[in-house]
């Protein structure tokens, strides 16, 4: 018997992986009720996928976890390579991501290890701590109808028995339904999108964590290659914990990813090493894996939308899925509430498509030449250097509909018209000049000049200026006209879904009072300047919550129209 639920909630988020919990925090941040349920009775375990990419870094600061993040995450160890059975005999090493120096615009240039298992719990530590938000385990998403005004829904509670023996079933409402669910979840499949691609041939992997004892937890050992008998042991944040792939021809994944004591034989014999070198124990996850490249072809309509392996899938190579999916969470989590809060129309949701649908598609096609080429003879799998575009801090919409930029067009490598042409990889790499749609860069050093005699000077970054709450105004001018008239502009539209920051060139502060923005700072070391380097008299730049540039302006009249396009859904015929 089903009962009726009276309680109303803004946001349902369904399936409670990064992605999902990304999106609740976004969506908590911005003040919506929200709620996330999890079909499981119990937290998944194991480390699955582990690589955290330096954009979704950029992110996570955003959201308030860098910190705890960088606590307990490592980064990604030197590789050590043997022959297959051969023992600790090495043949050779090699940096899997070769280290890079973090600098003024990008703060976070390397690849981190943490478990998937730990980040969740980091992220669910967030939710409840600041917003009140618990995971709801046992809660699974039957069937949902939805209409112009919000989603009727029908949810199972597993843990609630009824009269009759069965688990409870609640009829809830919700203005919004967003499934992050994974590839086999309800959400997608009950909205109807079409989820096309393909099943790889590639059906000899097991992956999954295990413990050994003995084995130097400072590098990635490596024995044999993919294409004939692989196995892969990179130490993990837990001490003595390894997470393992076993891979080659002869490996039957669906007969010994449930045997321990088979997979405990193979790991004996594909590395070779004796009782007295490494001790084989606990294995407390593993997966039967089989590589899915697929995708949808719409993130959803009305208000029903997904996120993250709901709507693709892809092959572990590469460590772009879960990072991938993290960047829908927030592109959707500042377009629902801007449109919950009554700012925008929900219009804006069809940006959503236009940007994310590109990036995924690219994504994929990466992903898949990786796992091509890490199954043939002799491939090294060293592939995420700085050029790559795996690390995501390329990533950019410079073709989307709702970005504005009054520069001249620059014959570079980004066609703005095709994104996904495979002549380039438009939607992965951006050239040196900042352009409307890219991901905004940091600059340090900046000192906040609107404080009180009494007051010390107190350097900011400019990353703790943006935030997923608002879009941020940056207008780089030490011309009190000019700055007064983009101020007066901001003021027209909606209060506290905009911040406005003057960055004035270093040394010239004292001459440019009265200030007219919520922030004024000065560059003192020409970061700022250096990063957001602008031409053709633009001098503005709006920065979206979810840390992409929106739009790069001359005047208050182009900051006009890119908040039209943004808060009313007018947007401009041509740029």
């Amino acid at each position: 018997m089903a009962h009726t639920e009276s309680r109303k909630t803004e946001v349902l988020v369904v399936g409670a992986g990064p992605s999902g919990l990304v999106l609740a925090l976004g969506l908590a941040r911005n003040g919506l009720s929200v709620r996330i349920v999890e079909k499981s009775l119990e937290q998944r375990i194991g480390q699955r996928g582990a690589g955290v990419m330096p954009r979704s870094m950029e992110l996570f600061e955003m959201l308030g976890v860098a910190e705890r993040i960088l606590e307990v995450a490592r980064l990604m160890p030197r590789v050590k390579t043997y022959d297959i059975g051969r023992g600790l005999h090495s043949t050779g090493n090699f940096e899997m991501a070769p280290y890079a120096e973090p600098n003024a615009a990008f703060p976070y240039m390397n690849i981190l290890c943490l478990g998937q298992d730990h980040l969740e719990a980091i992220l669910r530590r967030e939710l409840q701590e600041k917003y009140n938000v618990t995971v709801e385990l046992g809660v699974e998403l039957l069937t949902f109808e939805q209409d112009k005004r919000g989603v009727n829904t029908s949810m199972q509670y597993h843990f609630m028995i009824s009269g009759d023996g069965n688990p409870v079933v609640k009829n809830e409402r919700f203005d919004w339904v967003l499934g992050t669910d994974g590839a086999r979840g309800v959400v997608r499949k009950q909205l109807g999108v079409t989820f096309a691609g393909e099943t790889s041939n590639v059906d000899t992997i097991v992956v999954g964590d295990v413990i050994v004892e003995g084995l130097d937890p400072d590098f990635w050992h490596m024995w044999g290659e993919a294409a004939s008998m692989l196995v892969s042991l990179r130490p993990t944040e837990d001490p003595a914990k390894f997470n393992f792939i076993l891979a080659g021809k002869d490996i039957s994944n669906a007969a010994i990813a449930d045997d321990h004591t088979a997979l405990r034989r193979l790991f004996v014999s594909g590395t070779g090493l004796s009782e007295s070198q490494a001790k084989f124990k606990a294995i407390p996850w593993t997966s039967n894996y089989r590589p899915n490249i697929r995708m949808v072809d719409s993130f959803g309509h009305g208000r029903v939308f997904l996120a993250g392996d709901s709507a693709h899938v892809h092959s572990f190579t590469g460590g772009q899925g879960m990072n991938t999916g993290i960047q829908d969470s927030f592109n959707l989590s500042w377009k629902v509430a801007l449109i919950q809060r009554g700012f925008a129309p929900h219009s804006l949701l069809k940006s959503y498509d236009d940007e994310r649908l590109p990036v995924v598609g690219e994504m994929l096609e990466r992903t898949t030449a990786l796992l091509n080429h890490t199954f043939t003879k002799n491939a090294r799998p060293s592939v995420f250097g700085r050029g790559s575009g795996l690390l995501q801090l390329g990533v950019h919409y410079r073709w989307s509909s709702i970005v504005i930029d009054e520069q001249a067009d620059f014959d570079d490598d980004v066609d703005l018209v095709d994104p996904t042409a495979s002549e380039h990889s438009e939607s992965y790499n951006t050239g040196d000049q900042i352009r409307a749609g890219d991901r905004a860069p940091d600059a340090p050093c900046l000192v906040d000049v609107q404080l009180r005699e009494d007051e010390e000077p107190r350097t900011i970054r400019l990353f703790e200026l943006f935030d997923v709450t608002h879009h941020t105004v940056l207008i780089f001018t030490e011309d009190s006209r000019r700055c007064a008239a983009i101020a007066k502009e901001v003021g027209t539209w909606t209060p506290g879904a905009i911040q406005t920051v003057q960055i004035l060139r270093a040394g010239t502060h004292h001459a440019t009072a009265p200030f007219y923005t919520d922030n004024v700072v000065e560059d003192t070391m020409g970061h700022t300047y250096e990063a957001y380097t602008l031409s053709d008299g633009c001098f503005t730049v709006v920065v979206r919550p979810d840390g992409f540039v929106g739009a790069v302006v001359q005047d208050s009249m182009g900051l006009r129209d890119y908040f039209r396009g943004i808060l009313r859904g007018e947007l401009r015929s041509s740029y």
